[in-house]
């Protein structure tokens, strides 16, 4: 349960850098854009604004489809060697069409391969590309069994990883990351 918990906060967490992160986890004011993109992102939060008298017909379980996309992978038998996707270090467009890819299935249980900047935020981490003027976006990604932020990767620091793309019991995806499939190649300047 405690997977699917961490799984969530990271496509969460994905949701968010996809609005145009501008900022590190540390930013004061955050807390009021994250809770405005969830409810834009996903179409089972209802704004406060919106005529709540159907708020009893949202469907807030996963259908049969969605709960089969959970099991359809298992990252402990995938072969990290064989990479269907890289994307090199500073390729923003690329990054970009992946996690607008990726939400949408096509590439459940598909080895991908990232060059960019490892990003703590408060339960997850994501890996970045940078636009350029602060303007970053990136997928979420979990190191398998390990549950503690304080052994990923310094926010900030430039990371290689290879991960299956897994989906939670809401059809959430990120990538699962294997501990020997995560390379830091240069930590952050202070």
């Amino acid at each position: 349960m405690k997977k699917r918990a961490l799984i969530l906060s990271l496509v969460l967490a994905t949701s968010v850098t996809a609005c145009c992160f501008t900022g590190c986890s540390n930013n004061s004011d955050s807390g009021s854009e994250q809770s405005s993109t969830a409810s834009v992102n996903n179409p089972n939060v209802q704004s406060e604004d919106e005529d709540t008298e159907n708020s009893e017909d949202i469907n807030t379980q996963p259908s049969e489809e969605e709960s089969e996309s959970t099991d359809s992978v298992d990252p402990a038998t995938v072969d990290y060697s064989k990479v269907d996707l890289t994307i090199e270090y500073g390729d923003y467009e690329a990054i970009n069409t992946l996690m607008n890819e990726m939400q949408e299935g096509k590439y459940d249980g598909k080895v991908i391969k990232i060059d960019g900047i490892s990003s703590k935020m408060v339960t997850s981490c994501s890996i970045m590309e940078d636009k350029g003027e602060g303007e970053k976006i990136g997928v979420g990604y979990a190191i398998q069994g390990e549950e503690n932020l304080d052994n990923y990767p310094t926010d900030g620091a430039r990371v290689e990883l290879v991960g299956v793309v897994v989906s939670n019991e809401y059809a959430v995806r990120s990538l699962s990351v294997p501990k020997d499939q995560l390379n830091v190649i240069k930590e952050p300047t202070t």
